[in-house]
């Protein structure tokens, strides 16, 4: 993964996260409040805090929010300054080491929540690859896709050579989720890889 590109990142999750809460047509206010969270075990900033908030605010006037409710937010264990409650505290050393007695002295509610719902991850290989696989094999292959495009781009011309990159590159990932990771339905792999359910269809029906 390339570090380089959090930033990225959290801004395609946002888009993703807004385009499944709304339909075509809703009303925007049906958009609810939305936290994008990367937990690092390194200081991406290199600034030493535990935590660096961002949200979209006005470049002529600094102080006008922008209130769109969109936050993002980086973790820092690394971090070694900066005003947080024990409970993140917890979390931060929890994501270090799980075995912490510190975390757990200092653990609270949120402490409480998130050690749950790791050991409920490690206990069921289906909800680990729902929740931790797909997009990060998605972003990857999807990107691999766009390398192969430019080099056959070489000699079919540039723009033919990508999207002929990304159709393949996507097939290739479906192929491997459909053979690794066969725990979805045609719809939600289609939904996911921005690809037509029927051709999601044929594809798994080429796996078989």
């Amino acid at each position: 993964m390339s570090y380089e590109n959090l930033p990225k990142r959290m801004r395609y999750y946002l888009g993703t996260i807004d385009m499944e809460h709304l339909k075509k047509g809703e009303n925007y206010k049906k958009l609810p409040k939305t936290f994008v969270i990367f937990l690092c075990n390194f200081d991406f900033f290199g600034l030493g805090n535990y935590t660096y908030t961002f949200k979209n605010m006005c470049v002529e006037t600094p102080n006008l929010d922008l209130g769109d409710e969109t936050y993002k937010i980086f973790l820092n264990t690394k971090g070694t300054h900066g005003n947080i409650s024990d409970d993140l505290r917890a979390v931060l050393k929890y994501a270090t080491d799980a075995k912490s007695q510190e975390a757990q002295n200092l653990g609270g509610k949120l402490f409480d929540v998130i050690k749950n719902r790791v050991d409920n991850v490690k206990n069921d290989k289906r909800m680990e690859v729902k929740n931790l696989t797909l997009y990060q094999l998605e972003l990857e292959r999807i990107e691999q896709g766009i390398e192969m495009g430019i080099e056959i781009g070489i000699e079919q011309g540039i723009e033919q050579g990508i999207e002929q990159g990304r159709e393949e590159e996507k097939i290739s990932s479906i192929m491997a989720v459909l053979d690794v990771f066969d725990v979805f339905d045609d719809v939600e792999i289609g939904r996911r890889f921005g690809m037509d359910v029927e051709k999601v269809r044929e594809i798994r029906q080429q796996h078989e």
